[in-house]
């Protein structure tokens, strides 16, 4: 696992710590989820947009698709 060196105000550590705080753990999360909306936000650039209205039907498999490509690797 890499050790990185992060900044982070001093006040804001103590009172995380203080406060029984995990801070590399929170931090961890915050790093995870970053990278989550990256990898999301690009998967969406990569969808075409319909140029008109769907029905229920469609938008709910549309739905049921992104679901089954997220459970297979993205998230």
């Amino acid at each position: 696992m890499a050790k990185l060196e992060v900044e982070i105000p001093d006040e804001l550590v103590a009172e995380a710590r203080a406060k029984g705080v995990d801070v590399t753990s929170v931090t961890r999360r915050a790093l995870q989820k970053a990278v989550s909306t990256q990898r999301i936000g690009s998967w969406l650039t990569g969808r075409s947009r319909p140029s008109s209205r769907v029905s229920h039907d469609t938008a709910l498999g549309a739905l049921d698709a992104v679901r089954e490509e997220l459970d297979s690797g993205l998230g």
